[in-house]
Order: structure tokens, then sequence, then C-alpha cells
């Protein structure tokens, strides 16, 4: 593992790169965007570009710090492990994923209304 230090307006992640590192948010705040659109945000204590190193696929979000972010990284390979061996850190996974699936799901209904004029 290894500590980082991203300056405010640094990339993290760059969308449609190869996932060969998991992130941990240990200070800062930074934003999602997919195609230029923010679609979400990272916070303190949560883990992040698990799911391409998950699945194997290209990152689909870049990250950009929104502040000055201070990141724990690990290399993929050794992040399965950690998730095969501390199930604290699946659980804390699932958490992240779950705010974020809540926030996206926010986001349609809202521009679904949007559009419909409600």
């Amino acid at each position: 593992m290894e500590i980082r230090d991203y300056p405010s307006g640094q990339n993290i992640i760059e969308q449609g790169t190869k996932a060969e590192e998991v992130y941990f948010m240990i200070e800062g705040e930074a934003d999602v965007v997919v195609n230029g659109i923010a679609v979400g945000n990272v916070k303190k204590d949560e883990i992040f570009g698990s799911l391409a190193a998950l699945t194997g696929k290209p990152r689909g979000a870049s990250v950009t710090a929104k502040e000055q972010c201070l990141v724990m990284v690990t290399r993929a390979e050794d992040f399965m492990t950690l998730v095969k061996t501390r199930p604290m850190t699946v659980a804390t996974l699932m958490q992240d994923m779950a705010r974020i699936i809540g926030d996206l799901n926010f986001k349609v209904v809202d521009l679904s209304q949007k559009r419909a004029g409600i």
C-alpha cells in the first residue's frame, strides 16, 4: 500500500484507463465525473475505484480532487486478497456502493421529473 497526496484539481482516476489500483480516501473529497458530467463524489473514509478492479473493465468515471486529498492506494490484486480475508472491507465497500446507488437513483428521478415538467 502507498499513501498519495493529490492537490485540488488533480485527477486521481481517469475514465477509460485500466483498473490497476483501488483507493481509500483518508482526507479530502473528490468529484466523480462520467463523460464530462458530475455524477457524484467521494468522501473521507470511502473506498473508490473498486468496481473496475472487481470487474476487470476500464474505469467508468474520472475522479478529481475537489480539495487537497490524502489517499491510500493498493494494487487491485492486493485489494482482492483483502476482500477475501477481511469481511469488514466487504461491508465498507457495500455501504459505499449502496450510497452511490441511492444518490444515482435520486438523480435519475430528479432528471425524469424535470423532463416530464413536474
